[in-house]
């Protein structure tokens, strides 16, 4: 049997991503397992996501075809983070951190006030 790798874990109080070529998708269930919520949960966040226009379907959802017929739809790593900001769990709350942290790193706020900077010049 072929083990596959899940493209994020949270283990230990961290969180680990691995992106492939084609970015982070995950399924319903997958996200779900992330952060240890019902799929349920996941699946009515996102069309409350959707509904408010917050998040537009056709960039943060594909459709993968698989070989024998069958379908599933996969969500990015934008549809991802938004859904850990409105999900109720430990592991939400670390990933939130997470995502936090590396938005407030000092190279990364240095580059975007330079972006910003030759923007306005």
């Amino acid at each position: 049997m072929k083990m596959t790798m899940q493209p994020i874990t949270i283990e230990n109080d961290r969180v680990t991503i691995r992106p492939t070529s084609g970015g982070v998708w995950l399924t319903q269930p997958q996200i779900a397992d992330l952060f240890c919520v019902f799929v349920l949960a996941v699946g009515a966040n996102i069309r409350s996501i959707r509904k408010s226009g917050i998040l537009r379907e056709e960039d943060t959802c594909r459709m993968i075809r698989y070989k024998d017929g069958s379908s599933v739809e996969v969500y990015s790593l934008e549809m991802i983070t938004a859904l850990a900001f409105r999900l109720d769990s430990r592991e939400a709350s670390i990933f939130r951190r997470w995502i936090i942290e590396r938005a407030i790193i000092p190279e990364i706020v240095w580059k975007i006030s330079m972006s910003k900077d030759r923007r306005l010049n």
